[in-house]
């Protein structure tokens, strides 16, 4: 019983027994959690569908940037300088924005418009990230940043195609699909991630970048 007709019949006075407008109370009250559980659910199932989509939306960027063959590339080695991450500063897209204001601290660059991301693996579970940009050999580093030298390299190269958030899941396709189905084996060294004119912001979902790996 809609509670407005509840309001009419007491007015009326239909509803002067206590009992009676009680009973009309509950019923209404009942009525109303039977809406609720009804939307609730409706709820639960949309928000349900919108996660799913959403995963496989990542599922279907990740694999369409993994699954390239990638290209085989020889790199002489090179110099990097740059600062290095630290858990501090939060996640690693967040160091980006301590790391841009100072890249015009560095000279010697090698080439304007590239940066680089180097994924350094120690032992044990030691990693180190660094941004940077290519150096001339000897070039002056600026205070607190740091200098990583990378070896001359064999690699395979796969592009990435969208959002930083998703670089993770490609180098984990990489590094548990994508190697192997190509014939490839990684070789411990270096990987890094090369920023270019085609990187155009790290939510655009159309923007890419290389990633390098190290094989045999």
């Amino acid at each position: 019983m809609p509670l407005e007709t509840i309001r009419e019949l007491s007015f009326s006075g239909a509803l002067e027994n206590e009992a009676s407008l009680r009973a009309a109370l509950e019923r209404h009250a009942d009525g109303l959690a039977a809406e609720i559980a009804v939307k609730q659910r409706l709820f639960l199932e949309l928000r349900a569908y919108i996660d799913q989509t959403s995963e496989e939306q990542n599922i279907m960027t990740t694999a369409n940037a993994s699954r390239t063959k990638p290209t085989i590339v020889e790199r002489p080695a090179f110099t990097v300088t740059g600062m290095e991450y630290d858990d501090k500063q939060g996640s690693i897209a967040q160091f980006w924005q301590h790391y841009l204001p100072r890249e015009h601290e560095i000279t010697h660059r090698v080439q304007k418009d590239v940066c680089y991301g180097l994924c350094i693996s120690g032992s044990g579970e030691d990693f180190r990230y660094v941004a940077g940009v290519e150096v001339s050999p000897g070039a002056p580093v600026p205070a607190g940043m740091v200098t990583v030298q990378v070896p001359a390299q064999r690699y395979a190269v796969f592009t990435h195609t969208g959002t930083v958030e998703s670089i993770s899941d490609t180098f984990s396709y990489v590094y548990q699909h994508g190697l192997e189905d190509n014939g490839l084996r990684r070789k411990p060294g270096i990987d890094f991630e090369y920023y270019d004119a085609r990187f155009t912001g790290p939510m655009d979902p159309a923007s890419q970048l290389d990633l390098y790996f190290p094989i045999v």
